[in-house]
């Protein structure tokens, strides 16, 4: 990314003797006089990859590039971007090159990105932070796999109860993150003095009162839980939750 060159590829120029291959991959932010992304002089597998946001043409020599599917290309140039999944012709709907975890910078997927879940099943096990894919339905295209971002919220009516009293509990669970999440977790301390009566989830299950499985959770998205129980002397006791998913990214 953010590579220059005079013409043939600013971002990448693939030439040589032997089939190459893009697997999972952003070229973004590239500029050359021609093919600003992408120049293939032999012929290039490409699956699960952005070609976007680039200066000049995204693609030079598109019959040298060979689609697998599941690739989104900004510019029409990347004509042979017709197999199953391929979107041609959109905005990646990219973030800036920024330090988004892992060892190198990446371009985040905004949202409404039209990469999220385009790559399908079929990619690598990790992306280049290392974040484990897919998550949520599928593999997103490029280099970045969104991630989901739970956060747990806790609100208990009456604030204060008296011994005896019983008060309620409502956790909101909330995915503020690009990505939905597949497997949203409810985790929940209990303070001595509570005695929990009743537990109950607005999806999933609860298998006591202080865990619970939500299942999927969509961007924006969100599940509650309300936890009723009665308290053995007066006060206000502190109910701490903590929600989790594969590849959240706030665990």
């Amino acid at each position: 990314c953010g590579n220059q060159a005079a013409s043939n590829g600013g971002g990448l120029r693939i030439q040589g003797s032997t089939i190459a291959s893009l697997d999972g991959v952003t070229v973004a932010g590239n500029a050359s006089g021609s093919g600003g992304a992408l120049a293939a002089f032999v012929p290039v597998l490409v699956r699960g990859t952005i070609v976007g946001d680039n200066a000049g043409a995204q693609c030079q020599s598109p019959a040298n590039i060979i689609s697998l599917g599941g690739n989104v290309a900004e510019g029409a140039d990347c004509a042979s971007f017709t197999a199953p999944g391929d979107r041609l012709g959109v905005d990646p709907g990219l973030g800036p090159l920024a330090a988004n975890g892992g060892r190198t910078r990446t371009h985040a997927l905004l949202p409404g990105s039209p990469a999220l879940d385009a790559a399908g099943a079929a990619c690598a096990a990790a992306d280049q932070r290392g974040v484990p894919r897919p998550l949520g339905g599928a593999c997103d295209a490029g280099a970045f796999e969104a991630q989901p971002d739970l956060r747990a919220a806790v609100a208990a009516a009456p604030a204060a109860v008296t011994a005896g009293g019983r008060v309620t509990y409502t956790i909101t669970v909330a995915n503020g993150g690009v990505a939905g999440a597949g497997d949203a977790a409810l985790a929940l301390a209990l303070p001595d003095g509570l005695v929990p009566e009743s537990i109950t989830p607005s999806q999933g299950a609860c298998t006591s009162a202080a865990s619970c499985a939500l299942g999927a959770i969509g961007p924006s998205g969100q599940a509650s839980v309300v936890l009723t129980a009665r308290l053995r002397s007066p006060g206000a006791p502190v109910v701490t939750a903590t929600a989790t998913a594969t590849g959240d990214a706030n665990p």
